[in-house]
């Protein structure tokens, strides 16, 4: 689990924005086995917003539009968070300092062998590990559209409640809208475990 300060660059609209992110993270070989969430404030501590990926797929509850959205796991989906089309399994890969496992990416490894920087120049992406210091770093991700910087502290090894920690609930009054299958409905308890 880490705390994050996320500055988020629109650069076709020219514009930036700070969030808070609370992150937790369960890395495995099997895709299918891989756990994320993203629980997203503003700078002011107002909380958006989660994200939760199981394997591959994402939950995203949206306060600003008052609904919850199951989908694919994909750059796509992504991209309406994070601005930078980036595969949620890039995500892992970032988080955990390890050079991009899928097909395409080109590294340079630092002098301790982490990745430095990598590019995959069919998917226009570049991410960069700017700093590291112990369990803190700065991470860019680079794509013509937007630019994402990361900065990444106070990791814990333990995530409390991780059993539910993974599954995003709609409150009563938020939409639910599934567009795996395409169907809107209104639930307090619609969820992935």
């Amino acid at each position: 689990m880490w705390q994050a300060k996320v500055l988020v660059r629109d650069k076709r609209a020219e514009h930036s924005g700070i969030v808070n992110v609370a992150i937790k993270a369960v890395n495995a070989p099997a895709v299918s086995e891989r756990k994320l969430r993203l629980d997203i404030t503003s700078a002011m501590g107002t909380y958006l917003g989660s994200v939760a990926i199981n394997g591959r797929h994402m939950d995203y509850l949206s306060v600003d539009s008052r609904t919850l959205y199951h989908t694919v796991a994909s750059a796509r989906a992504m991209r309406v968070i994070l601005k930078v089309p980036v595969e949620p399994n890039l995500l892992f890969d970032i988080l955990f300092d390890h050079a991009p496992a899928t097909g395409g990416w080109q590294c340079v490894q630092d002098k301790y062998g982490y990745p430095q920087n990598c590019e995959n120049r069919r998917s226009q992406l570049k991410v960069t590990w700017l700093s590291r210091n112990g369990d803190s770093r700065t991470i860019e991700i680079d794509h013509p559209t937007a630019q994402v910087q990361m900065n990444l502290f106070n990791f814990k090894n333990q995530i409390a409640g991780a059993k539910s920690a993974f599954t995003l609930k709609a409150p009563h009054s938020f939409k639910v809208k599934n567009l795996e299958h395409r169907r809107t409905s209104r639930s307090e308890t619609l969820g992935r475990n």
